[in-house]
């Protein structure tokens, strides 16, 4: 078994919370829905580590940040599907469903997306 690159990992989970302002411009300007489930899946595989994180964390925060960046992967990935949302049914509903669950973090690891989140509802219309 090949061992894993942690630093590798928290360089590309952290390129992808600088990012996330850039995956809400994207998606205001356009992104091909191909395009968007693609990134919608490398995002999601992101989450795994962050959740095994904060599964195992000790203390010294390790939980609220692994938390932290799980919520800001499920915002970029509530913008993407919103680009998704003229050829995959459902993905309004499933938007805001994620949305929502980044939203009621139970620690407010996701109150920094609010302002983001709700402009995207009202992309969406509603």
């Amino acid at each position: 078994m090949s061992e894993r690159d942690f630093a590798a990992e928290a360089a590309a989970i952290e390129a992808l919370s600088e990012s996330e302002g850039d995956v809400a411009v994207a998606m205001e300007e356009g992104v091909a829905p191909e395009i968007a489930a693609e990134a919608i899946a490398r995002l999601h595989t992101a989450e795994e580590p962050q959740w095994e994180i904060g599964t195992w964390a000790t203390g010294s925060g390790e939980g609220l940040a692994s938390m932290a960046q799980v919520r800001t992967l499920q915002a970029a990935q509530a913008w993407l599907w919103g680009a998704r949302a003229a050829d995959a049914p459902g993905a309004p509903d499933g938007v805001r469903e994620l949305a929502a669950e980044v939203e009621a973090d139970p620690n407010g690891m996701g109150a920094r997306h609010a302002e983001d989140l709700h402009a995207l509802r009202r992309w969406l219309g509603g």
